[in-house]
């Protein structure tokens, strides 16, 4: 039994090798031409980076007493701004 499987196994491994080996293929990486890049119409490169130091971005949440400000924490964070919250106030509860 275990040699009928070693060769139904084999027979299928040759098909497969025969099959694959026939089948037509598409071109090469080194065949396919690539992109063509335009320098002349370009744009500027990005200046992002830079005015996020120049001036940095203020992110003002507000909240609610008991409402968590972490989600907003890490908004700032990934601005690279700063963080401001107010709190609504219920009638006395200033």
């Amino acid at each position: 039994m275990p040699m009928r499987i070693a060769i139904v196994l084999w027979a299928c491994c040759v098909w497969v090798a025969a099959a694959t080996a026939a089948t037509p293929r598409g071109p090469e990486l080194d065949e396919v031409p690539g992109p063509a890049i335009d320098l002349e119409h370009t744009p500027e490169p990005a200046t992002w980076p830079a005015v996020c130091y120049q001036r940095p971005l203020r992110l003002m949440a507000i909240l609610r007493k008991r409402e968590s400000a972490a989600a907003y924490q890490q908004i700032a964070r990934r601005l690279r701004a700063s963080r401001e919250l107010r709190f609504l106030a219920a009638g006395d509860d200033r």
